[in-house]
């Protein structure tokens, strides 16, 4: 998993925030690996849409270090993230390790912030769930913020930009650059 993007995907994920960075990064040649979060390979978004995952949260190893771990938002899709104990280890095992972690809409709030991940850091989310940062976080409301490791982003409709957000953390400037103008994306 050391050279692999995980995006997990959990009950009530938001299927945008998911398939666009998802989409993304596979264009930019990253190997991305979809994690179910619950006790089926298929996984319902917010609006009913199944998407058949690669593999099931209990086939990673617990001390597995991959290159990003990316999480969609979503209600509930952000709180089944959290309430997953596993999904909780392996965010704070990324952040402490100083590798990438992203995450958009309800997830930096409900994830991120309440994992003690957002202390002291620049972030955003979608409006209101800001309210669970630290005080020592500073919300900036803009689309995507990058603050050393940790992307956040606000919601759906800015899922192109946080994946090439995250590809361009990744793989630079010109693979981002490359992948948007394939994709018609002004930046």
């Amino acid at each position: 998993m050391k050279n692999t993007v995980l995006v997990f995907l959990a009950p009530g994920f938001e299927e945008v925030e998911a398939l666009a960075p998802i989409d993304i990064l596979r264009r930019g040649e990253v190997d991305v690996k979809t994690v179910a979060v619950n006790n089926s390979l298929v996984v319902k978004g917010a609006h009913h849409v199944g998407i058949e995952a690669d593999m099931l949260i209990e086939e990673l190893d617990d001390n597995c270090a991959p290159l990003a771990i990316v999480l969609p938002g979503g209600m509930p899709g952000a709180s089944n993230l959290y309430n997953s104990n596993k999904v909780v280890t392996l965010v704070k095992k990324q952040s402490t390790s100083g590798k990438l972690l992203a995450a958009i809409c309800a997830s930096p709030g409900v994830v991120l912030a309440q994992a003690g991940i957002l202390e002291g850091k620049k972030a955003t989310a979608y409006p209101s769930f800001e309210q669970y940062f630290p005080s020592s976080a500073e919300h900036k409301p803009e689309s995507v913020v990058v603050d050393g490791n940790i992307i956040t982003s606000q919601g759906p409709a800015y899922s192109l930009y946080f994946g090439l957000a995250i590809l361009r953390a990744l793989k630079g400037d010109a693979t981002a650059k490359e992948v948007a103008d394939g994709m018609l994306i002004s930046c």
